[in-house]
């Protein structure tokens, strides 16, 4: 059983050379990244502890693409996808704080904002600019917030 973190990007700035070149570039240092044969950019993304499915929607389209948002209080319309699919048994908090990690540097080098939210905790954040706007819905965003605001 897997469960999924979604970063929603909302400019159309990449294309699927460009993010399999972020993934490689990121994830450099003790991952292996594997290109999977499907009908999205797929790619797995293996360490010691766990293993990340990273799926790439390339153009989401009205009304597909509008996020009801409490954290910019109004619709959040996004144009790119990507899916974090995470298997459910091998989730910690250090898998979110991997995932957050990897939109924020995403984030600065596309310049287009991120909303960050997942099948279990809705929102947890936007990235904006080198800002993070976090939801405070629920412990666990406060336990990753804690990581990034000290």
């Amino acid at each position: 059983m897997s469960f999924c973190v979604y970063g929603r990007i909302e400019r159309k700035s990449l294309n699927e050379k460009t993010i399999e070149s972020y993934l490689n570039h990121y994830f450099n240092n003790g991952y292996r990244i594997i290109k999977q044969n499907a009908d999205l950019p797929t790619y797995e993304i293996k360490n010691d502890h766990n293993k990340t499915i990273v799926s790439f929607i390339n153009e989401k389209k009205y009304p597909y693409n509008i996020y009801d948002s409490d954290i910019v209080n109004s619709e959040f319309e996004y144009h790119q996808l990507l899916i974090f699919e995470l298997d459910k048994e091998e989730i910690t908090v250090n898998c979110y704080i991997e995932i957050i990690k990897f939109l924020r540097f995403l984030e600065e080098e596309i310049k287009s904002r991120i909303l960050v939210t997942s099948d279990a905790h809705d929102e947890i954040c936007l990235l904006d600019d080198k800002n993070t706007l976090w939801s405070t819905n629920n412990n666990l965003i406060k336990e990753i917030m804690s990581y990034f605001n000290p």
